[in-house]
């Protein structure tokens, strides 16, 4: 018993280590945070697309309302942003981890 608990450490540490979020992305409300920040947006709804992606929508306090797609790419720890509004402004931006 006691000769397994070292392997049973490691297999538990690797597990928990596998598990944990990428160090080359954000969480969805990390997202929207920043969403919220660039884009001078009082409403952010994401949704998830796919592994590294978000979609969904955005409104600022003059009630435009804009679509948001949202890529993550881990590798260059780098978020890609595209917002366009119902009025035909359209904005897009990248943001890099720090």
């Amino acid at each position: 018993m006691i000769r397994s608990l070292p392997i049973l450490f490691l297999l538990l540490f690797g597990i928990l280590v596998g598990c944990g979020r990428h160090p080359g992305t954000w969480n969805q409300a990390e997202i929207e945070k920043e969403l919220k920040d660039r884009l001078s947006l009082s409403e952010v709804e994401l949704t998830g697309s796919g592994e590294k992606g978000y979609q969904g929508k955005g409104k600022n306090a003059e009630g435009e309302t804009y679509k948001l797609e949202i890529t993550q790419f881990p590798d260059k720890k780098r978020m890609e942003y595209k917002a366009e509004s119902d009025r035909g402004d359209f904005r897009s931006g990248n943001v890099e981890f720090k």
